[in-house]
């Protein structure tokens, strides 16, 4: 079998090998993240943060998160499409996705928006936090000032 069609393949054997868990997981994340990048894009954002706000039912019970818990699981799978996607996705799409499946789960989590430091260029940046840990969009995140936290 030739390397290149043995290099494009092996995506789906990846997802095929995992559990069935692992797999709903995954497409999970992939229909948040795309959500969430069609959302930003169509509508105002009062709506939108309405749409990020709003908890389940799950999240009246707030869990403690666990070392090696499903939030590790969840924002390694939100990476994994991220990295696999034919689509790009920034920082903001990557948060909403994680929020989202984050409160869906019961975790308390906090959805932070910030902006550059005034002597640099404009630029905005989003992270997610969990306990005051920042769980995705961290290594930039000290960069940016905090202007919005979406609880």
């Amino acid at each position: 079998m030739p390397a290149a069609l043995n290099e494009e393949s092996r995506p789906l054997r990846t997802v095929l090998t995992m559990s069935w868990r692992d797999q709903a997981l995954h497409a999970e994340a992939a229909l948040c993240l795309f959500m969430a990048k069609v959302l930003i894009h169509t509508i105002p954002f009062r709506w939108l943060h309405a749409l990020i706000v709003t908890q389940p039912l799950t999240a009246l019970v707030v869990r403690q998160p666990a070392k090696g818990s499903e939030i590790q699981k969840v924002v390694f799978a939100v990476r994994t499409v991220v990295r696999r996607s034919p689509i790009e996705f920034i920082c903001f799409p990557k948060a909403v996705a994680v929020k989202w499946m984050l409160n869906r789960r019961g975790y308390a989590n906090s959805l932070c928006l910030g902006v550059s430091r005034p002597e640099e260029e404009l630029k905005a940046h989003a992270w997610v936090e969990v306990c005051g840990q920042t769980i995705i969009g961290g290594g930039e995140s000290l960069q940016y000032s905090e202007v919005l936290r979406l609880d």
